[in-house]
């Protein structure tokens, strides 16, 4: 490559200082790695920015060969406005339901002086071991604050789940139009208790890339297994109140950005840009990497990469807060990833499977079980459907019959699920020593 990422960093300082804050039709500003240039998103026209860059900053053609301009529209948060008389909720099984738990993915609304504003729950967690979820600033009354009056937040238009507790403000990052930055577009909404929460679990509708927003109760979740940091190219996932699940390629990464609405603009120093669908009401949905399925922790898990804050008002070009940008500019401990649900509880027996037929061999048989819940209860071991003990996970038995027989036992965890395990047991002429257990006790 021609130039070093030192040396793009250096000149997208120069850049920044040239037109950042200073030239309205700047959209966002790039070291974009894969083009090997800065990359200007630019509404006005492309030829006359990049002559401007190169004449103030007194290069040539061929050294100011690193920068490019593309052309990009004016970029919109996407909130969605409810009149008061709005009719109530669909099913519980929508990702616009009343919830019985609550989770990434579901609708949000924040009540005004008149009405709601509609957003999108971007995930769970517990900040500074306080339990609540993390949206878009721009849903709050105030971006980049916690001022205002209308602070709490509804999973319904009657239902309150959460006030905005963390917000901080921005800094000053031009002078036209007036200016404020941060490093993403994020809020903390803490817990009122009133509704249980589920760390770690994105509501997953039933089909991809279909507007389709309804929720499987069988299969109604996807665990957050881990973070990332998107690179240009990637397929990212997204889940909102409003398109459902959708998925694009990222195009840019750790731009700076800006977001404007009629009476403010705001800027994010650090987000990445994807070409995934989302539509008003779509606001700080989580947005994540389509982990492959394993059965053994959950089945569909997510890398979760960050929440969607905005669209280009014009195309699919959509930008999208960074988890790692999120955790710093809101600042504390954080726990956000899903638990890695146990096994199921099985059942075991450990013994001799061969005996002699006649005699009076007394054998060891040994209950044991794994998975579940723990806490783990014997209620019964049997033989031949004779029940032996009760609460107790070993017995002594003879076989003197020829012919097949067997033992059993009953366990149940602390959650009260139960197993049972067989274990035939094959009485013939085999000789061995018939006193007590077999050697290699296998748990």
């Amino acid at each position: 490559m021609k130039y070093s990422y030192a040396q793009l960093s250096t000149y997208r300082d120069r850049v920044a200082d040239l037109l950042l804050g200073q030239d309205p039709q700047l959209q966002f500003l790039d070291l974009d790695e894969r083009a090997n240039s800065i990359t200007l998103g630019y509404s006005g026209n492309l030829e006359s920015v990049v002559a401007r860059v190169r004449r103030d900053l007194a290069l040539t053609e061929q050294s100011g060969d690193w920068v490019r301009a593309e052309r990009v529209a004016p970029a919109r948060p996407d909130t969605k406005s409810y009149a008061a008389t709005s009719a109530s909720m669909l099913t519980a099984s929508s990702l616009t339901g009343q919830a019985d738990t609550i989770v990434a993915g579901l609708v949000i609304h924040r009540a005004l002086a008149s009405g709601y504003k509609g957003c999108t729950l971007g995930f769970t967690a517990k900040r500074n071991n306080v339990i609540g979820f993390v949206t878009n600033s721009h849903c709050t009354e105030d971006m980049y604050g916690t001022g205002g009056t209308y602070n709490s937040f509804g999973q319904t238009f009657t239902r309150t789940i959460g006030t905005e507790s963390v917000d901080p403000s921005g800094y000053t990052c031009g002078a036209l139009p007036p200016t404020e930055c941060r490093g993403a577009d994020a809020a903390f909404i803490q817990s009122n208790g009133a509704v249980p929460y589920r760390i770690g679990f994105i509501a997953k509708p039933s089909s991809r890339n279909t507007g389709n927003l309804t929720v499987s109760l069988s299969d109604p979740y996807i665990r957050i297994a881990s973070t990332g940091t998107a690179v240009a190219g990637m397929t990212v996932e997204k889940i909102g109140a409003v398109t459902g699940w959708t998925s694009g390629a990222v195009t840019h990464t750790c731009v700076t950005a800006m977001i404007q609405e009629d009476s403010w603009f705001k800027r994010v120093a650090c987000a990445d840009k994807a070409l995934y669908a989302a539509e008003n009401g779509d606001s700080g949905s989580p947005v994540f990497l389509w982990l492959p399925y394993n059965p053994s922790e959950g089945g569909v898990q997510a890398g979760l990469l960050g929440i969607h804050s905005s669209g280009e008002i014009e195309g699919n070009s959509k930008y999208f807060s960074r988890i790692d940008r999120i955790e710093s500019d809101l600042g504390g401990s954080w726990e956000y990833l899903g638990p890695v649900p146990p096994s199921p509880l099985q059942a075991h027996i450990w013994g001799w499977t061969d005996v002699l037929a006649s005699g009076s061999c007394q054998l060891i048989y040994s209950a044991h079980a794994t998975g579940g819940a723990g806490g783990y209860s014997f209620s019964s071991m049997t033989t031949d459907g004779v029940i032996v003990s009760t609460g107790s996970n070993s017995i002594t038995v003879a076989f003197p019959s020829a012919g097949s027989h067997w033992v059993s036992v009953t366990v149940t965890d602390a959650a009260s699920t139960v197993s049972t395990a067989t274990f035939t047991v094959q009485a013939d002429g085999t000789n061995f020593e018939c006193y007590g257990a077999p050697p290699g006790n296998p748990f």
